[in-house]
């Protein structure tokens, strides 16, 4: 297949790119002007890109968005919506012009989209929660599905959205961040531990989008999380264990607002127990669905 992916450079990004590579011919998007026959240029805000490289796609994997995983300034929350919001818009409205539309559009998207504190458990066909993250993630979505409203009867375009939970790898991204910390001694619970996180190896999110990518029949929101969501609490006393350390430090709620805001609120203290139900009932083989077989085997 050909393949293009923007959000290349990011942690998950590179890692599908080295994934998808060994199978498929990947185009990168990329922000900066290159003579890389695999790399397309793309300026949202200035309406840029070299369409002419997106011709004869059979699939496009939308990543890119400013990250979330900062202090929600007003000029933080401005950056991530219209990174999502607008990037996504531009490039629905550069694919669907083209002659020949890619055959498949994957697009990111987040369990942040769930109601949060439930005691539910959230799969496909939850609805929508309240709050700055299952906003954007409504938004994002909504102008993700304009890519099949403007397809023809003629050039059919299949929609998924990966609403993914946290993506765990030692090599980087937050557990790669954490690890430092577990290693010194001062890893911990955050507020009252109890909070359940919903999780998925970086190696069961590669497979995952080959296999989204390989059935015709998926389509619309797939949750990429493992089936065994772990409480706060549970999380880092395996990981401690993990490298042979306690986990006695603890940061209250209260510490974490004051000092992170509404982000701590809807990423670090809410609880969403999200099962991955698209997959198990396409028959997805999960390598790591436990957190401790993950840490142990990685």
């Amino acid at each position: 297949m050909k393949i293009a992916i923007s959000g290349a450079s990011g942690f998950i990004g590179k890692a599908l790119v080295r994934k998808l590579s060994k199978q498929h011919t990947i185009y990168r998007l990329m922000r900066k002007k290159t003579t890389e026959k695999k790399s397309i240029y793309w300026n949202y805000r200035d309406g840029e890109i070299e369409q002419e490289k997106l011709e004869g796609l059979d699939a496009f994997i939308h990543l890119a968005g400013y990250s979330v995983a900062r202090i929600w300034t007003q000029r933080a929350r401005k950056k991530i919506e219209e990174s999502r919001v607008l990037g996504t818009r531009f490039l629905v409205d550069q694919l669907s012009s083209l002659s020949l539309p890619p055959k498949i559009f994957l697009s990111a998207s987040a369990i942040g989209y769930y109601p949060a504190n439930t005691e539910v458990e959230l799969t496909e066909k939850s609805g929508h929660g309240t709050g700055f993250l299952s906003n954007i993630c409504q938004k994002w979505e909504n102008e993700g599905a304009a890519i099949v409203k403007k397809s023809s009867s003629h050039h059919s375009t299949r929609l998924c959205y990966f609403r993914t939970g946290l993506v765990l790898d030692k090599a980087g991204g937050a557990l790669g961040q954490m690890l430092p910390f577990f290693r010194w001694g001062l890893g911990g619970k955050f507020g009252t531990g109890k909070q359940y996180w919903s999780w998925i190896a970086l190696a069961d999110y590669l497979n995952a989008v080959e296999h989204i990518l390989a059935d015709d029949d998926i389509s619309g929101p797939v949750n990429l999380v493992s089936p065994h969501p772990v409480t706060n609490r549970e999380f880092t006393q395996l990981v401690a264990r993990s490298v042979n350390r306690p986990a006695f430090c603890h940061l209250p709620a209260l510490l974490l607002k004051l000092g992170l805001g509404e982000m701590s609120k809807e990423m670090l203290l809410s609880s969403q127990f999200v099962l991955p139900k698209k997959l198990l009932d396409t028959d997805f083989k999960f390598k790591f669905p436990f957190l401790k077989n993950f840490l142990a085997e990685t």
